[in-house]
């Protein structure tokens, strides 16, 4: 059985109303040590489980990876703290995300959190393999640059 047979209809993730966000805002992954491996397998669980509208009023696939705005007000420690099992964390800046391809969904009703899409306008009929997540997910990490130890390691 592959990821997505038996699986019964996915849940339209929240998706909040807001004004694009601004480029040079940071946003920060947390990640275990394999980063690809580890966004590989959170964008697997989010397209199992959730569909985002497109703007064309249909259901696309969410491989969503979450990631956190790192506001002015807080450090990136700050941000990590709540992340203490993950090892390492990747910062990538808004205008890097988008000008890497990539789309910026504004999810659920944390202001700060928001789902990276890996692989857009993919139907449910029409499901990502393993290989174009992987190649997304290096896509992203190196877009990032390299990983950084997290402060609130434990």
């Amino acid at each position: 059985m592959s990821a997505h047979e038996g699986l019964g209809r996915r849940k339209a993730r929240l998706v909040r109303d807001e004004a694009p966000v601004d480029a040079d805002v940071v946003l920060i992954r947390a990640v275990a040590a394999d980063a690809v491996e580890s966004i590989i397998d959170d964008a697997s669980t989010s397209s199992r489980r959730y569909v985002i509208e497109n703007e064309q009023g249909g259901r696309e696939i969410l491989y969503g990876v979450s990631v956190f705005a790192l506001r002015p007000d807080r450090s990136a420690g700050e941000l990590l703290a709540r992340f203490d099992t993950a090892p390492m964390y990747l910062p990538i800046s808004v205008g890097a995300l988008l000008e890497g391809g990539f789309a910026l969904v504004p999810t659920g009703s944390n202001p700060d959190h928001f789902d990276v899409q890996l692989l857009s306008a993919r139907s449910e009929d029409a499901p990502a393999s393993r290989s174009e997540l992987a190649e997304a997910a290096a896509r992203l990490v190196a877009l990032a640059g390299p990983l950084r130890p997290n402060p609130a390691y434990t």
